[in-house]
């Protein structure tokens, strides 16, 4: 019986072709900051001007840290419980978010995550248009 294999977008090919290491890790990062994921947000309604924070889970890869989780896919934040979700890039992503969280990429057969350290680097040392 052969099983049709699910259609990657060209960032979750890419992603994992860096987890069998046949793509250098900075190929990854530039499409990483270009690619536009969806995130779960919490509104904060202020009477001066409305803000949100992202969600955060449990992290599964370090023990006591969290994430936000993010994908190209809409429905698999919306199964995850959210009722409000942004789509924006994942260097706008990076540029907002807190510098305790990581980030953990998720899509139909994979994900991978992305350590406090490698978020924090990245704030740092990228520059942003």
């Amino acid at each position: 019986m052969n099983q049709k294999s699910v259609e990657l977008t060209p960032f979750q090919q890419l992603t994992k072709d860096v987890q069998q290491g046949k793509v250098e890790d900075n190929v990854f990062i530039a499409e990483f900051l270009n690619t536009k994921f969806h995130i779960a947000i919490d509104k904060k309604f202020d009477e001066k001007q409305p803000t949100f924070d992202y969600l955060v889970y449990q992290s599964q890869q370090t023990e006591n840290a969290f994430t936000v989780v993010i994908s190209e896919d809409e429905s698999y934040i919306k199964n995850m419980g959210a009722s409000d979700i942004l789509f924006v890039k994942g260097g706008d992503i990076i540029k907002s978010l807190h510098p305790n969280l990581e980030i953990t990429i998720v899509f139909n057969g994979g994900g991978i995550g992305m350590t406090v350290d490698k978020v924090n680097f990245l704030k740092q040392n990228v520059q942003f248009k």
